[in-house]
């Protein structure tokens, strides 16, 4: 559960969220365009991604493997309709899982422990140093910027995990499940100034100048609507 205040003509309130939202957003450009930031690419602000505890940027690469895991995958879902076979496969049934679900929501209150504690506020301040370089890296504020709502969203999962396991403290090793799953997620979207898989500029910075100084050589040759011929 977590709170946010909201101000409005001189009113204070605070609504309490007590909901998980799991959102996905497609590039605004179709694909997404690896020289533009995050935000830009699915046109959120900052404030708005910086809410969420995790990150993914999942792209549509071709790779043989993949694709015929994944094309396997959907049509065995079309196929396997029957509810007794689909239940076989399942590692546990959906009564069961609700029932697990509902006894730790109710009966876990795990917190963190000192030791725990001290690895979060470590790699936090880490976490920050990495983003402060980015910055300075690229010329510019990053996408998504490491606040203490991302300390927060480390602490809540840390906890979560505890309460996967009905325990009532969360300890080194379910912080560092979180942080490897913080990493993977959203450090990895904050890294992701760098563009090393296109080889040509590894500072996007440059690399964005390069483009800029093509498009405004073109801007100056050619007006807009007029039409070039282009031979091959």
């Amino acid at each position: 559960m977590s709170t946010d205040k909201f101000y409005l003509d001189g009113i204070t309130t605070v609504l309490n969220s007590r909901c998980s939202i799991l959102a996905a957003a497609n590039p605004v450009f179709g694909r997404y365009d690896a020289m533009r930031s995050i935000s830009e690419n699915i046109e959120f602000r900052s404030t708005i991604l910086s809410r969420f505890d995790l990150i993914f940027i999942i792209k549509d690469l071709k790779n043989l493997e993949q694709d015929k895991i994944l094309a396997e995958h959907i049509i065995d879902f079309h196929i396997n309709v029957n509810e007794i076979e689909a239940k076989k496969k399942c590692p546990i049934d959906i009564e069961t899982l609700s029932k697990y679900i509902s006894y730790a929501r109710k009966n876990c209150h795990p917190r963190l422990s000192f030791g725990a504690a001290e690895i979060l506020k470590r790699h936090y301040i880490s976490f920050r140093e990495i983003a402060k370089q980015r910055e300075e890296q690229s010329d510019d504020q990053a996408t998504i910027p490491i606040t203490v709502r991302q300390l927060e969203a480390i602490i809540r999962l840390s906890e979560s995990l505890a309460k996967l396991q009905f325990l009532e403290q969360a300890n080194e090793e379910h912080v560092k499940e979180a942080l490897q799953l913080f990493r993977f997620s959203t450090m990895k979207a904050v890294e992701q100034v760098q563009l090393i898989d296109e080889g040509i500029f590894n500072d996007k910075s440059k690399l964005k100048k390069e483009i800029q100084k093509i498009e405004d050589s073109f801007r100056v040759r050619f007006s807009i609507g007029i039409k070039v011929d282009v031979m091959y």
